[in-house]
Protein backbone atom coordinates (compact mmCIF):
# COMPACT_ATOMS: atom_id res chain seq x y z
CA UNK A 1 0.00 0.00 0.00
CA UNK A 2 2.76 2.45 0.94
CA UNK A 3 4.68 1.91 -2.31
CA UNK A 4 1.60 2.56 -4.44
CA UNK A 5 0.72 5.81 -2.69
CA UNK A 6 4.33 6.96 -2.51
CA UNK A 7 4.83 6.52 -6.25
CA UNK A 8 1.52 8.24 -6.94
CA UNK A 9 2.50 11.16 -4.70
CA UNK A 10 5.88 11.60 -6.42
CA UNK A 11 4.33 11.53 -9.89
CA UNK A 12 1.66 14.00 -8.87
CA UNK A 13 4.24 16.32 -7.30
CA UNK A 14 6.25 16.36 -10.52
CA UNK A 15 3.15 17.14 -12.55
CA UNK A 16 2.10 19.85 -10.09
CA UNK A 17 5.51 21.53 -10.14
CA UNK A 18 5.63 21.52 -13.93
CA UNK A 19 2.12 22.93 -14.18
CA UNK A 20 2.86 25.63 -11.60
CA UNK A 21 5.95 26.74 -13.47
CA UNK A 22 4.17 26.92 -16.80
CA UNK A 23 0.99 28.73 -15.67
CA UNK A 24 -0.37 30.41 -12.57
CA UNK A 25 -4.01 29.81 -13.48
CA UNK A 26 -5.43 26.84 -11.63
CA UNK A 27 -2.47 26.74 -9.25
CA UNK A 28 -4.78 26.76 -6.22
CA UNK A 29 -6.61 23.64 -7.37
CA UNK A 30 -3.36 21.88 -8.04
CA UNK A 31 -2.09 22.84 -4.60
CA UNK A 32 -5.25 21.50 -2.92
CA UNK A 33 -5.06 18.16 -4.75
CA UNK A 34 -1.33 17.94 -3.98
CA UNK A 35 -2.06 18.43 -0.27
CA UNK A 36 -4.66 15.66 -0.41
CA UNK A 37 -2.14 13.35 -2.07
CA UNK A 38 0.43 14.12 0.63
CA UNK A 39 -2.15 13.49 3.39
CA UNK A 40 -3.13 10.14 1.88
CA UNK A 41 0.53 9.18 1.57
CA UNK A 42 1.16 10.10 5.21
CA UNK A 43 -1.82 7.98 6.29
CA UNK A 44 -0.49 5.08 4.24
CA UNK A 45 2.93 5.43 5.86
CA UNK A 46 1.34 5.41 9.33
CA UNK A 47 -0.61 2.23 8.56
CA UNK A 48 2.47 0.48 7.21
CA UNK A 49 4.65 1.55 10.14
CA UNK A 50 2.01 0.17 12.54
CA UNK A 51 1.93 -3.09 10.57
CA UNK A 52 5.73 -3.41 10.62
CA UNK A 53 5.85 -2.79 14.38
CA UNK A 54 3.14 -5.39 14.94
CA UNK A 55 5.02 -7.93 12.80
CA UNK A 56 8.37 -7.27 14.50
CA UNK A 57 6.94 -7.70 18.00
CA UNK A 58 4.90 -10.79 17.20
CA UNK A 59 5.48 -13.99 19.14
CA UNK A 60 6.08 -17.12 17.07
CA UNK A 61 3.82 -20.16 17.27
CA UNK A 62 3.01 -23.42 15.51
CA UNK A 63 -0.71 -22.63 15.48
CA UNK A 64 -2.37 -23.30 12.13
CA UNK A 65 -5.95 -22.31 11.34
CA UNK A 66 -7.88 -23.21 8.21
CA UNK A 67 -11.10 -21.46 7.17
CA UNK A 68 -13.47 -23.60 5.13
CA UNK A 69 -16.40 -21.86 3.54
CA UNK A 70 -19.67 -23.73 3.87
CA UNK A 71 -22.85 -22.64 2.15
CA UNK A 72 -24.21 -20.55 5.02
CA UNK A 73 -21.62 -20.82 7.77
CA UNK A 74 -17.90 -21.04 8.55
CA UNK A 75 -15.99 -24.18 9.46
CA UNK A 76 -12.77 -23.47 11.35
CA UNK A 77 -10.03 -26.06 11.82
CA UNK A 78 -7.29 -25.52 14.42
CA UNK A 79 -4.06 -27.44 14.89
CA UNK A 80 -1.44 -26.78 17.58
CA UNK A 81 0.90 -28.99 19.61
CA UNK A 82 -0.91 -32.15 18.57
CA UNK A 83 -4.35 -30.67 19.37
CA UNK A 84 -6.83 -30.66 16.49
CA UNK A 85 -10.16 -28.89 16.86
CA UNK A 86 -13.03 -28.17 14.49
CA UNK A 87 -15.40 -25.38 15.43
CA UNK A 88 -17.58 -22.85 13.64
CA UNK A 89 -18.51 -19.24 12.93
CA UNK A 90 -16.02 -17.33 15.12
CA UNK A 91 -12.31 -17.06 14.42
CA UNK A 92 -10.39 -17.04 17.71
CA UNK A 93 -6.75 -15.94 17.50
CA UNK A 94 -4.06 -15.06 20.04
CA UNK A 95 -3.37 -11.32 19.82
CA UNK A 96 0.17 -10.32 18.88
CA UNK A 97 1.11 -13.86 17.79
CA UNK A 98 2.08 -15.05 14.31
CA UNK A 99 -0.48 -17.60 13.14
CA UNK A 100 -0.53 -19.66 9.95
CA UNK A 101 -3.92 -18.89 8.37
CA UNK A 102 -5.25 -20.62 5.25
CA UNK A 103 -8.62 -20.72 3.51
CA UNK A 104 -10.51 -22.81 1.00
CA UNK A 105 -12.84 -21.57 -1.74
CA UNK A 106 -12.35 -17.93 -0.72
CA UNK A 107 -10.53 -14.80 -1.88
CA UNK A 108 -7.82 -13.38 0.42
CA UNK A 109 -9.40 -11.71 3.47
CA UNK A 110 -9.33 -8.05 4.39
CA UNK A 111 -8.66 -7.82 8.14
CA UNK A 112 -8.50 -4.39 9.74
CA UNK A 113 -6.33 -4.10 12.83
CA UNK A 114 -4.13 -7.00 11.73
CA UNK A 115 -1.18 -7.87 9.51
CA UNK A 116 -1.68 -10.61 6.94
CA UNK A 117 1.67 -11.45 5.28
CA UNK A 118 0.93 -13.40 2.06
CA UNK A 119 2.32 -16.90 1.78
CA UNK A 120 0.45 -17.93 -1.37
CA UNK A 121 -2.95 -17.57 -2.97
CA UNK A 122 -4.71 -19.36 -0.11
CA UNK A 123 -2.62 -18.64 2.98
CA UNK A 124 -0.91 -15.95 5.00
CA UNK A 125 0.82 -15.34 8.31
CA UNK A 126 -1.72 -13.50 10.44
CA UNK A 127 -0.76 -11.21 13.31
CA UNK A 128 -3.86 -9.78 14.93
CA UNK A 129 -3.87 -6.66 17.06
CA UNK A 130 -7.33 -5.26 17.59
CA UNK A 131 -8.98 -7.16 14.73
CA UNK A 132 -12.66 -7.97 15.13
CA UNK A 133 -13.72 -9.06 11.65
CA UNK A 134 -12.40 -10.63 8.44
CA UNK A 135 -14.13 -9.65 5.21
CA UNK A 136 -13.99 -11.77 2.07
CA UNK A 137 -14.80 -9.76 -1.07
CA UNK A 138 -14.95 -11.01 -4.65
CA UNK A 139 -16.41 -9.32 -7.72
CA UNK A 140 -17.25 -12.50 -9.65
CA UNK A 141 -18.89 -14.67 -8.64
CA UNK A 142 -20.08 -11.97 -6.23
CA UNK A 143 -19.11 -12.43 -2.61
CA UNK A 144 -19.21 -10.22 0.47
CA UNK A 145 -18.99 -12.30 3.63
CA UNK A 146 -17.88 -11.40 7.13
CA UNK A 147 -16.29 -13.65 9.72
CA UNK A 148 -16.17 -12.39 13.34
CA UNK A 149 -12.73 -12.44 14.95
CA UNK A 150 -12.03 -12.76 18.67
CA UNK A 151 -8.44 -11.60 19.31
CA UNK A 152 -7.47 -12.29 22.92
CA UNK A 153 -4.29 -12.57 25.02
CA UNK A 154 -2.30 -15.74 24.42
CA UNK A 155 -3.04 -17.39 27.82
CA UNK A 156 -6.78 -16.85 27.36
CA UNK A 157 -6.64 -18.21 23.82
CA UNK A 158 -4.73 -21.32 24.93
CA UNK A 159 -7.36 -21.91 27.59
CA UNK A 160 -10.11 -21.50 24.99
CA UNK A 161 -8.41 -23.96 22.62
CA UNK A 162 -7.95 -26.60 25.32
CA UNK A 163 -11.60 -26.29 26.24
CA UNK A 164 -12.70 -26.54 22.60
CA UNK A 165 -10.78 -29.82 22.27
CA UNK A 166 -12.84 -31.41 25.05
CA UNK A 167 -16.12 -33.23 24.43
CA UNK A 168 -19.33 -31.71 25.71
CA UNK A 169 -19.77 -31.92 29.46
CA UNK A 170 -22.27 -34.51 30.61
CA UNK A 171 -25.58 -32.96 31.61
CA UNK A 172 -27.73 -34.26 34.45
CA UNK A 173 -30.81 -32.82 32.75
CA UNK A 174 -32.83 -34.46 29.99
CA UNK A 175 -31.52 -31.86 27.54
CA UNK A 176 -29.15 -34.17 25.68
CA UNK A 177 -31.89 -36.75 25.13
CA UNK A 178 -34.29 -34.04 23.95
CA UNK A 179 -31.61 -32.69 21.60
CA UNK A 180 -31.25 -36.15 20.05
CA UNK A 181 -34.97 -36.95 19.95
CA UNK A 182 -35.77 -33.61 18.31
CA UNK A 183 -33.59 -34.60 15.36
CA UNK A 184 -30.85 -32.00 15.91
CA UNK A 185 -28.16 -34.69 15.65
CA UNK A 186 -29.01 -35.41 12.02
CA UNK A 187 -27.15 -32.23 11.03
CA UNK A 188 -25.18 -31.02 14.07
CA UNK A 189 -22.25 -32.58 15.90
CA UNK A 190 -21.95 -32.40 19.68
CA UNK A 191 -18.84 -34.38 20.54
CA UNK A 192 -19.64 -36.78 23.34
CA UNK A 193 -23.36 -36.79 22.50
CA UNK A 194 -23.95 -36.72 18.75
CA UNK A 195 -20.53 -37.44 17.34
CA UNK A 196 -21.21 -38.37 13.73
CA UNK A 197 -18.94 -36.48 11.36
CA UNK A 198 -21.70 -34.36 9.84
CA UNK A 199 -20.79 -31.40 7.66
CA UNK A 200 -24.34 -30.24 7.05
CA UNK A 201 -24.36 -27.72 9.90
CA UNK A 202 -21.99 -26.20 12.48
CA UNK A 203 -20.38 -28.18 15.30
CA UNK A 204 -22.24 -27.26 18.52
CA UNK A 205 -19.96 -28.88 21.10
CA UNK A 206 -19.20 -25.54 22.81
CA UNK A 207 -21.95 -23.49 21.24
CA UNK A 208 -22.81 -21.47 24.37
CA UNK A 209 -19.28 -20.00 24.45
CA UNK A 210 -19.89 -18.21 21.13
CA UNK A 211 -20.92 -14.58 21.03
CA UNK A 212 -23.26 -14.86 18.06
CA UNK A 213 -25.44 -17.53 16.45
CA UNK A 214 -25.61 -19.08 13.00
CA UNK A 215 -22.97 -16.94 11.22
CA UNK A 216 -25.10 -13.85 11.76
CA UNK A 217 -24.72 -10.74 13.87
CA UNK A 218 -27.43 -11.99 16.22
CA UNK A 219 -26.23 -12.15 19.84
CA UNK A 220 -26.22 -15.57 21.47
CA UNK A 221 -29.16 -14.90 23.79
CA UNK A 222 -32.15 -17.02 24.70
CA UNK A 223 -34.74 -15.03 22.75
CA UNK A 224 -32.79 -15.04 19.50
CA UNK A 225 -31.75 -18.66 19.98
CA UNK A 226 -35.35 -19.77 20.54
CA UNK A 227 -36.48 -17.87 17.45
CA UNK A 228 -33.69 -19.45 15.43
CA UNK A 229 -34.53 -23.01 16.48
CA UNK A 230 -38.24 -22.55 15.77
CA UNK A 231 -38.12 -20.55 12.53
CA UNK A 232 -34.64 -19.57 11.37
CA UNK A 233 -35.90 -18.10 8.10
CA UNK A 234 -37.45 -15.19 10.00
CA UNK A 235 -33.98 -14.17 11.26
CA UNK A 236 -31.84 -15.03 8.25
CA UNK A 237 -33.21 -14.89 4.73
CA UNK A 238 -32.63 -18.10 2.81
CA UNK A 239 -31.63 -20.13 5.87
CA UNK A 240 -31.45 -23.84 5.10
CA UNK A 241 -32.23 -24.87 8.66
CA UNK A 242 -35.71 -26.43 8.76
CA UNK A 243 -38.43 -25.14 11.07
CA UNK A 244 -38.81 -27.01 14.35
CA UNK A 245 -42.35 -26.86 15.72
CA UNK A 246 -41.50 -28.36 19.09
CA UNK A 247 -43.83 -28.64 22.06
CA UNK A 248 -43.01 -25.88 24.59
CA UNK A 249 -41.52 -28.21 27.23
CA UNK A 250 -39.29 -29.88 24.61
CA UNK A 251 -38.25 -26.52 23.17
CA UNK A 252 -37.32 -25.19 26.61
CA UNK A 253 -35.30 -28.33 27.28
CA UNK A 254 -33.41 -28.06 23.98
CA UNK A 255 -32.64 -24.37 24.54
CA UNK A 256 -31.47 -25.02 28.09
CA UNK A 257 -29.19 -27.77 26.80
CA UNK A 258 -27.69 -25.55 24.10
CA UNK A 259 -27.04 -22.88 26.73
CA UNK A 260 -25.12 -25.44 28.81
CA UNK A 261 -22.64 -26.27 26.02
CA UNK A 262 -19.60 -24.26 27.17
Amino acid sequence: MFVVFAVAAVIWSLVAIRASLSARRGATSILVVSCIAVAVTAASIAVDVHSMRLAMRAQRSDLAIRIVRQEEWWQLEYAQDGISVTTANELHVPAGTAVSLSWSGLPPPWIGGAVCLPGGDDRCTLIAGSADEATFIRLWPPMWRRLPIVAEPRPRFDEWLRNEALPARRSASAGAALFASAGCGYCHVVRGVEASASRLAPDLTHFAARRTIAATGLPNRRGFLTGWVVHSGALKRGSAMPDNRLDPPVLRGVIAYLESLR
